[in-house]
């Protein structure tokens, strides 16, 4: 890595940089997903996600093209650096379509920029109603859950490609590096979109285009450095980042009235990536893109039983060839996408030596269409071969075929519905199928949405095969779900409150047998809860975002509330820019969790509240400084137990981007 690193650095300079844009395509109010933007000076194209939202290569004064079936054709120049909007209309009479957002758009509860200098922790807490699960320092495996559900009911997806193993689940965010997080959404038809595991929802992860060179060195012996850079010509783009990352990760710590240091706690990850965007003409357009991480960690263990010499080194692997081909009135897609990863844990105290390799392989072809201007209809067929090779389960695969069919038609100028069946098969287990349908009414300054919808899980190989202990006839886990999602605008603030009823049914629990546990379709939950969102400007300098969740769950197999599911969850954020200085305050609050169902009392995780901060430093448009601290006050929390989270810690970062050129005259 050491002797790459300087070669992409030089190349970098040599060859020249793309700088990035971004912005929204809409129609009125309405964002427009799946419109195509093409960077005509290098042929360089990206999709709009639902949210109509885009990021692509692109300087001041470059022209963009636009494609959307349905919509006639559009080319403009880009006229600022800001984030822009560029509205269509179905028959446009000037050209002058491209406008900006400025700094004071919207808060937005539903997307969300990642912003320099901040970990992952800071970056999900300021998501409503997210909640991140880490085993103690940067090391250890990190889950995200939604309204206190479970980890494997939340899909999270890279660049539109599923990062759920389908081993236990779960998506380890450990694995997929800072570097590569660029902007977060939370998907609004997640049931109809991946199926499996996305009973809460997803996370949609996309990554930067820009070229960009990071380094940071902090507290825990932690050192990263990271590089990413593009060439360009009229044919196309690629773009490549690599990066290393390091961390001794050993860390004070006190429980529960006891104090120590936790030791092997190591974590040395290096990465990288390739995407290649080529325009073959204004009708097809090919993608093809990777992502390779490598981890090597110690694992220290619970803080009451420390494993001073576990190990484990584990390998991400992505893929995804994807093609679009568009003609009036219709979008056709086809995509090949691989997901390999493989796991080593060495734990010589309990005499422990497996070895887990995974793989995905999925096939997917799409078709929307718009038989009238008022009608969108979208239908996709998916084919997954999933497969695992372990020391705990025989070799063993098997096939999921998949087809989803939506519609969304505009009732009124005001008033649109989205409603949508999924079918699952996988041959010898379960057939299941999903649907969602909701309402939404725009108002003038506000809206309000009412969704309902049914999901699943299907058992994974874990649940199935593990041996001793698995079971091949279990069910899917099911639920049934509603929500209603009110926003609206208030001068130059923005309030956003959601309501949402969850009921679980065969949920899947492991549960000791005669010699060993076993698992079981015998648990039953509800949830009902309450998000309010509420953001702008504060005084002059100063913008806020805050949120705050009431969640009352329950186990109905023991008239409990749920594990770790807290009744009370809050953020505020702070930030402020002043000339050349940016500066922010991220507060996070989790209520009192249960972690285990005990007699006479059950065991509980205490209440916290983490603060974390930074300034950024512009000392010239290319070049800026950051410090950031986290858990400034020292806390002392946890959010799995037995595994204490790090004290105060710091981190200086030096972030190197290049400047959009001038527009051309």
């Amino acid at each position: 890595m050491s002797k790459i690193l300087p070669l992409i650095v030089l190349t970098h300079i040599l060859w020249g940089i793309q700088p990035q844009i971004k912005g929204f395509v809409r129609n009125g109010n309405t964002p427009l997903p799946n419109a195509i933007i093409v960077h005509q000076p290098t042929g360089a194209w990206t999709v709009t996600d639902e949210y109509g939202y885009f990021s692509s290569i692109g300087s001041v004064g470059d022209s963009i093209t636009i494609f959307h079936y349905g919509y006639k054709q559009y080319q403009a120049e880009i006229p600022f650096e800001s984030p822009i909007i560029v509205q269509l209309d179905l028959n446009p009479l000037e050209m002058k379509t491209i406008h900006v957002i400025g700094k004071n758009n919207k808060m937005q509860v539903s997307h969300f920029q990642v912003k320099s200098g901040r970990n992952l922790s800071t970056t999900l807490g300021s998501i409503p109603s997210i909640m991140l699960r880490t085993y103690g320092g940067s090391g250890g495996l990190s889950t995200v859950s939604i309204d206190g559900g479970l980890s494997s009911h939340t899909k999270i997806v890279w660049n539109g490609i599923d990062l759920t193993s389908p081993q236990n689940g779960l998506t380890d965010l450990s694995q997929i590096p800072n570097f590569f997080i660029n902007q977060i959404s939370m998907g609004s038809t997640s049931a109809l979109s991946y199926g499996s595991g996305s009973i809460d929802g997803s996370l949609e992860i996309q990554s930067s285009k820009s070229p960009q060179i990071d380094f940071s060195t902090g507290s825990f012996g932690t050192q990263s450095l990271a590089v990413r850079t593009n060439f360009a010509n009229k044919k196309g783009s690629v773009s490549l980042g690599i990066g290393q990352y390091k961390s001794v990760g050993d860390f004070a710590y006190s429980n529960n009235g006891s104090s120590g240091r936790r030791r092997n706690n190591q974590f040395d990850q290096s990465f990288y990536s390739f995407e290649s965007s080529h325009t073959i003409n204004e009708q097809w357009f090919v993608l093809l893109q990777s992502l390779g991480t490598n981890q090597n960690r110690g694992i220290p263990g619970l803080v009451f039983s420390p494993s001073p010499k576990a190990h484990r080194q584990d390998d991400l692997r992505l893929t995804q060839i994807k093609s679009l081909w568009q003609i009036p009135n219709h979008l056709f897609s086809f995509s090949v996408t691989t997901r390999k990863s493989d796991e080593h844990y060495i734990n010589p105290q309990y005499a422990v030596d497996s070895n887990h390799g995974l793989s995905t392989n999925q096939l997917e072809l799409g078709w929307i269409t718009e038989p009238l201007e008022s009608i969108e209809i979208e239908q996709k067929i998916t084919i997954k071969k999933e497969s695992i090779s372990s020391t705990n389960t025989d070799t063993i695969s098997r096939i999921i075929q998949t087809y989803s069919h939506s519609i969304r038609w505009d009732l009124t100028r005001n008033l649109s519905n989205e409603s949508g069946l999924r079918f699952d098969k996988e041959k010898s287990n379960f057939s299941v199928w999903t649907w969602q349908s909701g309402f939404e009414y725009l108002m003038k300054n506000s809206s309000i949405s009412v969704t309902g919808g049914y999901g699943f899980r299907y058992p994974t190989f874990n649940d199935l095969y593990w041996n001793p202990g698995g079971k091949s006839t279990l069910l899917p886990e099911k639920t049934n779900w509603a929500r209603v999602h009110w926003n609206t605008q208030l001068k130059d603030h923005q309030l956003s409150v959601r309501l949402g009823s969850k009921y679980s049914t065969d949920l899947i629990q492991w549960v000791p047998g005669e010699n060993y546990w076993q698992p079981q379709n015998i648990a039953k939950t509800r949830r009902n809860s309450i998000t309010l969102t509420f953001g702008g400007r504060l005084v002059k300098i100063i913008n806020f975002t805050t949120h705050f969740t009431y969640n009352d769950s329950k186990n109905i197999n023991v008239n409990k509330p749920m594990r770790y599911a807290p009744k009370y969850t809050g953020s505020l954020n702070l930030e402020t820019e002043f000339q050349y200085i940016n500066g922010w305050v991220h507060g996070q609050y989790m209520g009192e969790r249960i972690t285990m169902y005990s007699w006479p009392m059950d065991v509980r995780m205490n209440p916290y509240i983490v603060f974390s901060g930074g300034i950024n430093y512009t000392i010239t448009p290319k070049v800026t400084f950051l410090l950031s601290i986290n858990n400034f006050l020292n806390k002392n929390y946890m959010t799995v137990n037995g595994y204490p989270e790090p004290g105060r810690s710091f981190s200086l970062s030096f972030q190197y981007k290049p400047k959009n050129r001038k527009k051309k005259s």
